[in-house]
């Protein structure tokens, strides 16, 4: 995995901001210098890339919201894209943030997988023949990652319980996103099936007909995305603005 440090010292406005970030990337020549361009070039990664933020309490202080965005781009560029992450080091400046613990968290349960695949390639080995890894210490490294995954989730679930926003915990507005994302998967999927009538009756004489009415399903299924949209984005802003 490349690992490119971003200091966020340097950075004093958002076209800063970005020229820094094409350098750093190697974005392509058309890149839009916003935080939607931004995305879809993360999205576009191929190979491992974590982005670094080094000192970026300054991001802070130089962009206030913008930089609150920029954060929630990358949190979201990570979920989407397995070959991009991020870290974020703000120096000692202040206690991590909820949004920091869980990229912890997501680091942990990566590191977590690779340590069991490790510890089965080294399992076994020929009379006579030494092992690549030291199985030893590949378990003393798994032991310490579930270690403090175990007190980093706990600590996150019990923030999550005590942060609450216009009468909602964090917890419940997290486990509404979930079911959202679950039944907008389920009747898109529907969706789509409904909408082959065409298709499945080019071959034959017989009459394919929809079970429902496809336009309005597709207006329930707008009005259900945008209201994710809004949730996923309040709970990003709640996770960046929570000490842990």
């Amino acid at each position: 995995m490349r690992k490119l440090t971003l200091d966020c010292g340097l950075i004093d406005t958002a076209a800063g901001l970005h020229l820094q970030l094409s350098e750093l990337l190697d974005l392509p020549e058309y890149y839009g210098n916003n935080l939607d361009a931004l995305a879809d070039c993360l999205g576009d990664i191929r190979q491992e890339v974590c982005l670094v933020l080094e000192n970026a309490q300054a991001l802070d202080k130089a962009l206030g919201d913008y930089a609150q965005k920029f954060l929630r781009v990358l949190e979201h560029s990570s979920r989407e894209n397995p070959c991009f992450s991020y870290e974020v080091h703000r120096n000692g400046s202040r206690g991590m943030k909820l949004a920091e613990a869980l990229q912890e968290r997501a680091d942990l349960n990566r590191s977590i997988q690779q340590l069991e695949s490790r510890l089965a390639a080294n399992a076994l080995v020929q009379e006579g023949e030494s092992p690549a890894e030291d199985p030893r210490e590949l378990l003393d490294q798994l032991d310490r990652s579930i270690d403090r995954l175990e007190e980093l989730t706990a600590a996150i679930n019990l923030r999550n319980c005590a942060t609450v926003h216009e009468g909602e915990s964090l917890t419940r507005m997290i486990a509404r996103r979930d079911a959202l994302t679950l039944r907008l998967r389920i009747l898109r999927q529907f969706a789509g099936e409904a909408s082959q009538t065409a298709r499945r009756a080019r071959n034959s004489e017989i009459r394919i007909v929809s079970a429902v009415n496809v336009k309005s399903l597709q207006k329930e299924l707008d009005n259900m995305s945008r209201e994710l949209r809004l949730l996923d984005n309040t709970i990003q802003a709640l996770n960046w603005s929570t000490e842990l």
